[in-house]
């Protein structure tokens, strides 16, 4: 078990930021580096709240310090420039004397020698560099106290007070990024506790959506009912026909989409049928995670039911295997339709899907799919959507889990910079591009995602809070990205808007 400093430490440890303070932490502070940071948290972090704590370093001593300081540096630089040979002290004099320096060896070795020592024609040309290194250390919302262009002028007080300020940030922003996804074991001596292994696992743990399944509307809201089905408005594909499934209200789906199904899906249902949920949703993620290493040659994906039962199911009853099987084959059989002018653009999570009893292993029942072109297509190209917070594990409401995706993506495609939290709004047609409002108002369906939101922010990851606006749209404010998706996003330059191949028919 190990205390809450001693996983900071781990974790800002390889930062660069705290890369450009470790040098200077033993020697301005005469103290280990990890004894510091348990100190900077005791004092600074303890029973506190890290973004009441970051939002008052970062103004109140953080960007007030490069205020004065950077107005102090030009004022006493313009003083001396006007012709005052004594411009004031400490940061009046950084730039002034840069200046004084360059100036006394042009007028003492010429114009020639001048450009020979500094690679500029004049002292008035070579100052422009420092200037405007200044004026971007003061602009940049990212730069720290150490990294001032004059910090070697700095007195040593100054030095370990910016330092001490820098590294509260650090500390601060680790935790906002990462203290919700944590759990202690319990307590000694007072003190929260957690299993070291436990944290190592999680920092490597990750759940992973393509981006197919979370760009057009194939869940319902609805757990229960079903829909009728209009057998007399037909599609076909590769010989199959397809029939619509009718929306219970207008709003259920966008004017340009429809739910079909293939027929053979419906020969044992009297004209009304059971359409993917949320509960689908998650199985479909979970079956494309289960993918093996051969999947890339044959995009097939093989499992077992009895492991489906394990992870989504209480137990293995006749009547779980039923609704198991009737589940996965809807994840194959269902279509959405999207109407392009004269031409339907049909997508599908799966091409082919079979379940199957195996001769002699216990006469076991196994699933055997093959995704769709688009599914396939998402996972060559790294196309997902990656959680990375084992908490989105404990959801009880799964379109909570669902909603988790679609709040990521729009947490990525929202992020501006490390440190702020990152808020958006999700609307009625945000949301609909993902998601069938099958119950019958949508004051109803709102009222579910509301539910799903205040479970999310209540096992406090990705989300920090939110608020309604009728049942038009929610105002969401999220974390900040931590390291590992900062590092997803900036390597796979995942393009979340892009949309999934599909097959054109002609009408």
């Amino acid at each position: 078990m190990v205390e809450l400093p001693y996983l900071i430490y781990q974790g800002i440890n390889t930062s660069p930021k705290y890369a450009l303070l470790k040098d200077k932490l033993v020697q301005l502070f005469g103290e280990d580096e990890e004894f510091v940071v348990k100190r900077i948290f005791e004092d600074y972090f303890d029973n506190k709240d890290p973004d009441s704590v970051v939002y008052y370093h970062k103004h109140n001593k953080l960007i007030k310090r490069k205020k004065s300081w950077t107005d102090r540096v030009r004022s006493g630089y313009d003083q001396y420039r006007s012709g005052s040979n004594n411009p004031g002290k400490g940061f009046a004099r950084h730039l002034a004397d840069i200046y004084k320096m360059m100036k006394d060896y042009e007028d003492d070795k010429g114009k020639s020698g001048f450009e020979m020592m500094f690679k500029e024609p004049s002292a008035d040309a070579a100052i422009i560099k420092y200037i405007n290194e200044l004026d971007n250390w003061y602009r940049n919302k990212e730069s720290m106290l150490v990294e001032y262009p004059f910090f070697s002028d700095l007195t040593s007080n100054q030095k370990t007070a910016s330092v001490e300020i820098d590294l509260i940030l650090i500390i601060g922003q680790w935790l906002k990024e990462n203290l919700h996804s944590l759990s202690p074991t319990g307590i000694e001596d007072g003190l929260l506790v957690f299993d070291e292994e436990e944290y190592k696992e999680s920092m490597k743990f990750v759940e992973q959506a393509p981006t197919s399944a979370l760009e057009h509307p194939y869940w319902g809201v609805a757990k229960k009912g079903k829909s009728p089905l209009n057998t007399e408005t037909t599609l076909s594909e590769d010989g199959r026909t397809l029939f619509e499934v009718h929306k219970k209200k207008a709003f259920e789906l966008d004017d340009s989409y429809n739910l079909v199904v293939d027929a053979e899906m419906i020969e044992s249902f009297n004209k009304h049928i059971k359409t993917p949920d949320m509960f689908d949703s998650k199985i479909f993620i979970d079956l494309i995670n289960r993918r093996d290493k051969n999947f890339q040659k044959n995009r097939r994906i093989r499992v077992y039911l009895s492991e489906l039962l394990d992870t989504h199911f209480n137990d293995k009853s006749q009547k779980s295997y039923k609704e198991l099987t009737e589940r996965l084959l809807r994840l194959g059989y269902f279509r959405i339709a999207q109407r392009e002018g004269d031409s339907v653009r049909l997508r599908s999570l799966f091409s082919e899907m079979t379940i199957e009893r195996e001769q002699g292993n216990n006469d076991r029942w196994y699933l055997m799919a093959y995704v769709s072109d688009s599914v396939y297509d998402n996972i060559l190209k790294e196309q997902y959507v990656s959680i990375y917070n084992k908490k989105i594990q404990e959801l009880k409401n799964d379109l909570a889990y669902h909603l988790s995706f679609i709040i990521q993506k729009e947490r990525i495609l929202s992020y501006k910079s490390d440190s702020e939290d990152i808020s958006f709004e999700l609307s009625w047609n945000d949301l609909s591009s993902s998601i069938r409002f099958n119950k019958r108002s949508k004051k109803e369906n709102f009222d579910e995602i509301e539910a799903a939101l205040e479970e999310i922010e209540h096992k406090d990851f990705i989300i920090k809070g939110f608020k309604r606006y009728t049942n038009t749209s929610f105002f969401v404010t999220c974390h900040p990205l931590n390291k590992r998706e900062l590092q997803d996003m900036n390597s796979k330059r995942l393009d979340l808007n892009s949309s999934s191949e599909a097959m054109i028919l002609g009408r």
